[in-house]
C-alpha cells in the first residue's frame, strides 16, 4: 500500500499556492512477498496528475502548481494551489504512474480538502 508523508488530510485555503504532497510508493521486498504497491524489483518512472473536483470536472489548471515528479523510483510529489475562485470541497489526485518494467499503474488520492478556516 502506498504511504502519505503525514497521516491527515491536505487542506487548502484560499490564497495557497507550492502546498506539496508526496506519496511513498514501495515495491515488494522480495518476489514471493505481497508487501508493496509494486512488484519486487519495481520502481516508478514517470508520472501524470489529473485532478478531479466532487463532480469528476477535471480541475488540474485550476489547481496544479507544478508537475509532478518522481525521486528515487519512490517518491511522488505534487505540488498544489487552490483553484481561482477558491471553491470549498473535496478533490482527488488521479496519478498514473509508469513503471521502470515500462507498465502502468493507478494509484488515487482522496484527501485533498479547500475550506475556508478563517
Amino acid at each position: 500500500m502506498p504511504q502519505i508523508r503525514g497521516r491527515t488530510s491536505i487542506i487548502l485555503q484560499a490564497g495557497d499556492i507550492k502546498v506539496g504532497v508526496t506519496i511513498r510508493v514501495k515495491s515488494a521486498t522480495s518476489s514471493s512477498s505481497n508487501d508493496g504497491f509494486l512488484p519486487y524489483n519495481i520502481t516508478v518512472s514517470g508520472v501524470s496528475t489529473i485532478i478531479y473536483d466532487e463532480d469528476g470536472t477535471d480541475v488540474t489548471s485550476d489547481m496544479k502548481y507544478a508537475n509532478p515528479t518522481v525521486s528515487g523510483g519512490e517518491y511522488v510529489k505534487i505540488e498544489l494551489k487552490a483553484a481561482d475562485p477558491f471553491v470549498e470541497g473535496r478533490y482527488i489526485l488521479d496519478h498514473t504512474l509508469t513503471l521502470s518494467d515500462g507498465g502502468t499503474r493507478h494509484l488515487t488520492f482522496r484527501r485533498i480538502y479547500a475550506k475556508d478556516l478563517k
